[in-house]
């Protein structure tokens, strides 16, 4: 089964709350069990990009009143 997580946060990454928690253990249980999961988060300013593969997946622009911001 293709499995397809989208979520604000996953541990070590970020983590402000449960969710995360939930994020760092569920996708790695349906991998061992056989499933192609991929998650698909926010790639914030504090992500230590050293700790896992991380691919971009698209580039865009949000402009937002006077201010325009690079989002990947």
């Amino acid at each position: 089964m293709n499995v397809l997580f989208v979520a604000s946060e996953m541990a070590p990454f970020a983590k402000t709350g449960g969710l995360a928690d939930v994020m760092a253990a569920l996708p790695p249980y349906l991998a061992r069990a056989g499933h192609d999961v991929r998650v698909v988060m926010p790639l914030y300013d504090t992500v230590d990009t050293s700790k896992a593969t991380f691919q971009a997946i698209m580039d865009l622009e949000l402009p937002l009143g006077p201010h325009r911001y690079q989002l990947k």
